[in-house]
């Protein structure tokens, strides 16, 4: 068992972090008669005890270590109590809101009409501060961290476009040859995978967790297998919904949200390939954006997290999305939440995972630690202490781009490639002469 173990660790290092997807967040819940989900983060009950536990599971001279504790275990040791729970459901009831707590006891999520969802939350807009500020009764606010997920201010959407691959895979290889040359077989040999291949350790008794922000299409799963010479099984590709399996579907048929599902398609492609007896489980949510959405992307991000570690069927949690940068924030739209808030609400959930024994790996994006152009290192979000940072290599080629000639001598962390821009990176990428996974290059030494 330790053995199979150790295949999900080094599959969910080296699978699942893909390109970031940046989501503009440029629609509200604000016409009349919607209805709208915000999620309120809760204060641990003891937060650096909280902490000290999770770094206990990790030392081996600590009683606690890699004794992890069931939701329930943490909602009594460490989350609010049921009273507490009790008045903050008592509270929201008056505004007619319907409140959902997640298990661990230490997120609940609100939902109704938007307008009372103002009322409840007291919410002002401070145009100055490009802030809502909410107020709540002072026997509810000392455990509260932060309101996520509440705009005030619509805007329309942006469309993000597609960019097209010049470089077409050759679909008449048999599967060992598209493997090799597409697929995952090219991964296997860059990264030296067949070590554990070798000890039979393909993911069996094991699960990943994917987090996404779309739905994707199990058939287009089946045809990639097919194609990398793999068995095409996709009954144990699991799908479990952060919000309303109906939002799901009517934001997957929108061309919008096009970018978001192939992003979506390609984890669970790489995931399914490299861990061909590992089932694996996704975990949907929305963008706002791309459909009539009643929730904003900000909440539905750290909703869908909330639904993964919740559940709490998956040791090793993946995701290739993000919201927001620590330099930039989030967009145009005024949100309830920081971006300072926005991360510490995310090291919550991740602190409550570590205390379940699950780990968080999160895509880096493709331009190392600069996700934004600026004279200090800057990271998309989430960034968390709790979380494993996962980067990609890009692999030697000499190609002309953008009418310059761009070699790469020798393997180096993706995104330093010298003398090429965000939109040349973006070129690399699409032509296909870097490899479309991503590892943690910290594993192996690369700079």
């Amino acid at each position: 068992m330790k053995k199979t173990r150790e295949f999900l660790v080094a599959v969910a290092l080296l699978v699942t972090g893909g390109v970031a997807t940046f989501v503009t967040q440029e629609q509200s819940a604000q016409a009349a008669g919607r209805k709208t989900t915000v999620s309120v983060v809760l204060e641990p009950q003891n937060r650096q005890a909280m902490i000290d536990a999770v770094y206990d599971t990790v030392d081996p001279s600590s009683q606690a270590y890699h004794k992890y504790l069931s939701t329930s275990q943490v909602g009594d040791t460490y989350g609010q109590p049921t009273a507490k729970l009790n008045q903050f459901k008592a509270y929201f009831k008056r505004y007619k809101l319907a409140t959902a707590v997640y298990p661990g006891n230490l997120m609940l999520k609100v939902s109704g009409q938007y307008s009372n969802v103002l009322k409840a939350f007291k919410a002002k807009l401070v145009t100055s501060k490009h802030k809502v500020n909410v107020t709540l009764p002072k026997t509810l606010a000392g455990q509260v961290d932060s309101v996520v997920g509440l705009t005030m201010g619509a805007k329309k959407a942006k469309v993000i476009k597609n960019t097209k691959a010049t470089t077409r895979p050759n679909l008449k290889l048999n599967g060992a040859d598209f493997s090799k040359q597409y697929g995952a077989q090219k991964f296997v040999d860059n990264y030296q995978l067949n070590a554990l291949y070798d000890k039979g350790l393909e993911g069996q008794g094991q699960r990943i967790g994917l987090v996404m922000l779309s739905d994707y299409n199990k058939g287009d799963v089946a045809t990639y297998l097919q194609k990398n010479g793999l068995a095409a099984d996709t009954t144990r590709l699991h799908k479990y919904y952060a919000v309303p399996k109906s939002q799901v579907t009517q934001a997957f048929k929108l061309p919008a949200a096009m970018p978001a599902q192939m992003e979506a398609s390609l984890d669970v492609q790489q995931a399914a390939s490299l861990a061909p007896k590992a089932e694996i489980d996704t975990f949907l949510g929305t963008m706002s954006g791309t459909t009539n959405t009643p929730v904003m992307t900000d909440a539905s991000f750290l909703n869908t997290f909330a639904e993964a570690i919740s559940r709490n069927i998956d040791k090793q949690i993946s995701t290739s999305y993000t919201v927001g940068n620590e330099v930039l924030g989030f967009g145009e739209l005024p949100l309830s939440e920081t971006k300072e808030e926005y991360s510490q609400a995310f090291d919550t959930l991740f602190q409550q995972a570590a205390l379940q024994g699950i780990t968080i790996f999160n895509a880096s994006g493709d331009h190392g630690p600069y996700d934004s152009p600026n004279k200090k290192p800057n990271l998309s979000i989430p960034t968390s202490a709790y979380e494993v940072e996962v980067g990609g290599t890009q692999l030697p080629f000499s190609k002309k781009l953008n009418g310059k000639q761009v070699t790469v001598t020798k393997e180096r962390a993706w995104g330093d490639v010298v003398g090429l821009s965000k939109e040349d990176i973006s070129q690399v990428y699409s032509r296909g002469v870097a490899v479309a996974f991503q590892s943690l290059t910290q594993l192996r030494g690369i700079s």
